[in-house]
């Protein structure tokens, strides 16, 4: 029977559902005193919860530079993202979490501590009334004190699941050192540094209550303005997410079916 619309929920899984993180960026990394290349990093990562309630868990941790693999463990990545219980809406609206406020050492376009959900097993906020093909919503987040915005559209559905597509935007300044991590103060600064990401990507949404796929591509533009010369360049970063189920007896993807060009 073919489906008009449908209410969609979240209602996290009793039992534990194993996922693959991969987030590749590629262009000028902020890191070590600013870098050109690629970053690969890849997670595993737990979730299991039940209606309202869901938490989460690195299971696993490699971030690759450049080819070269860095000599981070899982629980160096931990420290940052530790096991975390939050507490949401059916909608997927997150009312509550006990994440800690850690505050990373450098600022990379929609990445914050506290919102390690929103950009994995929770990346869309429905609307409480029912949705048909082609409809469209949008909400808003905050991401280490900056808004992001999302645009979706309802694209498909069947008796198995719902497939959305996003556009994402968020725009931020901050002030980095010559090292390129962020400082609050501008008498500690370098540089003034205003981004703009732009992203486009896909949602696969079980509907029992929970995301089978997420993925996203899109590029941070930014503008570097010195504090102490009249200088002003330009930074591209590239940014590739994918977050899916893991399954028994699946082959990882190919690095360049991943690849952003």
């Amino acid at each position: 029977m073919q489906l008009t619309a449908l209410l969609l929920t979240y209602g996290i899984s009793a039992a534990p559902i194993n996922y693959d993180l991969r987030v590749v960026f590629t262009g000028m990394i902020p890191i070590l005193g600013g870098n050109e290349g690629e970053a690969d990093v890849r997670l595993g990562v737990q979730v299991q919860g039940k209606p309202g309630t869901a938490t989460s868990e690195l299971t696993s941790a490699k971030i690759i530079f450049n080819g070269g693999t860095l000599p981070l463990t899982l629980d160096n990545v931990k420290e940052f993202f530790p096991k975390t219980t939050v507490e949401y809406s059916p909608q997927g609206k997150i009312t509550k979490t006990d994440a800690p406020n850690i505050e990373l050492p450098v600022r990379l376009p929609g990445l914050d501590v506290k919102r390690f959900p929103d950009i994995t097993y929770m990346p869309v906020e429905f609307p409480a009334k029912e949705l048909a093909i082609g409809d469209k919503w949008s909400f808003e987040k905050s991401f280490a004190g900056s808004p992001v915005t999302y645009e979706c559209e309802l694209t498909k559905l069947d008796e198995k699941t719902a497939t959305i597509n996003l556009k994402v935007e968020q725009k931020y300044t901050v002030y980095e050192d010559a090292a390129m991590q962020v400082v609050k103060d501008k008498r500690d600064a370098e540089n003034e540094v205003a981004t703009t990401l732009t992203a486009k990507g896909e949602a696969i949404f079980d509907r029992r209550g929970w995301i089978v796929l997420f993925k996203m591509k899109g590029d941070a533009d930014s503008m570097v303005k010195s504090i102490n010369e009249d200088k002003v360049t330009t930074r591209t970063l590239k940014i590739a997410v994918e977050f899916k189920e893991a399954k028994p007896g699946t082959p990882a993807p190919k690095t360049p079916e991943f690849r952003l060009l």
